[in-house]
């Protein structure tokens, strides 16, 4: 007797369902999140994705009630267009909004949400602005650290490890007790958003004792997780975003987070005479070159100190 394979029954009859009805943009993206993202994404790509999403109904609010069959290629340019030219993103937030219903569209035709992707017939216009972080400068720095003094412990110590390891949000709350290699002082980063971003990073001996005194803060709660709130609890990213909120407030500093503070660690890294594959790697960055020019700002009074330096050996060498 041959067996009935009830997966596949049900994919047929999903299938069948799905042609009963023209589906909106807003129904295959609700599908596209629930069947796809959720299950094969990371929560911080899925949080970037659903905040694109936003992103493209501020452009053009009627967007999500076109259905999918009926959206034109030049509709979506001039959605994409207006993203640069009437809000000013960045080409990289841009691409963004292409990729999600890129993908969307790709899910949507495999399973027959639609007939036509009119997505790869639109491009990111070339006059977009490059988008440029830049890590905070040294006084800048010093001001964040004297505010990171007065919140709790366990909000401090987040903020402190990620100023000084360079590790990405999701790294950094991901990262477990078991992922501290205490003798070899390096932590491994077993999570991250690309395959080189599996590596290990080192440890100063000031983060050392850092961990030490949240372990010993932490004795009785018994987490796996390095990063716990007061009750013990995993730390989350929205627990986090509210800790640079609160930082934001008490300084003057107007841009702060998690991504600055990867781009300052690199920044002082370099400062300090860093080999730069070197820090390539302990960023989880397959080019130095790649790390030196997006990752490196390097602080204006290091840059006026040295570049003293050089001129006061020539005026010696002179005289």
């Amino acid at each position: 007797m041959q067996k009935v394979n009830a997966k596949a029954i049900s994919s047929q009859r999903f299938y069948q369902m799905n042609l009963q009805k023209p589906y909106t943009i807003a129904e295959g993206l609700d599908l596209w999140f629930k069947n796809y993202a959720c299950k094969n994404l990371k929560d911080d790509t899925i949080e970037t994705y659903r905040y694109v999403r936003k992103r493209a109904v501020k452009a053009y609010p009627v967007i999500e009630s076109i259905e999918l069959d009926d959206l034109q290629s030049i509709e979506f340019q001039q959605v994409l267009d207006s993203l640069v030219n009437d809000y000013d993103l960045a080409k990289s937030s841009v691409r963004q909004v292409r990729c999600l219903y890129l993908k969307m569209y790709r899910y949507a035709k495999k399973y027959k949400f639609c007939t036509v992707n009119p997505i790869p017939d639109t491009e990111v216009l070339l006059t977009a602005r490059e988008k440029r972080v830049l890590g905070l400068s040294l006084s800048e720095q010093k001001i964040v650290e004297r505010i990171v003094e007065h919140l709790p412990f366990w909000r401090r110590s987040a903020v402190i490890f990620l100023l000084h390891t360079g590790l990405r949000r999701s790294e950094l709350i991901n990262l477990k007790w078991s992922d501290w290699l205490v003798e070899e002082d390096f932590v491994i980063i077993r999570e991250s958003k690309t395959e080189k971003g599996i590596r290990a990073v080192p440890l100063s001996n000031y983060i050392k004792t850092l961990l030490y005194l949240i372990k010993f803060m932490n004795r009785r709660k018994n987490n796996e997780y390095i990063f716990c709130d007061l009750k013990g609890n995993r730390l989350t990213p929205g627990k986090l975003q509210y800790t640079f909120k609160l930082i934001k407030k008490s300084s003057y500093v107007q841009t702060v987070g998690p991504h600055i503070l990867r781009h300052t660690f690199a920044s002082r890294m370099v400062e300090r005479g860093i080999n730069l594959k070197a820090l390539a790697d302990i960023m989880g960055h397959e080019d130095p070159a790649f790390t030196a020019k997006t990752y490196a700002n390097l602080d204006r009074e290091y840059l006026k100190n040295e570049f003293k330096r050089c001129v006061d050996i020539d005026m010696k060498e002179a005289l």
